[in-house]
């Protein structure tokens, strides 16, 4: 089930890292405030040369206005 803003609003950081799916191989992942500024942002998974990584998309709440 596809997480909604409201729901994406009300997750707050911790001390560990929190990676909650979104769907599709994009994830939504959670740092806490000490190593980033902005804590929560999109993450994709893709394959590369046979192995998975993480391909930072972008960061939850910088949209155009």
């Amino acid at each position: 089930m596809p997480l909604t803003d409201l729901q994406i609003k009300n997750l707050k950081s911790t001390e560990k890292k929190q990676k909650h799916s979104v769907g599709n191989s994009l994830f939504l992942v959670i740092e806490s405030n000490k190593k980033a500024k902005n804590s929560k942002s999109f993450v994709g998974m893709m394959r590369w040369r046979d192995k998975q990584i993480e391909v930072r998309i972008g960061v939850y709440g910088t949209g155009y206005k």
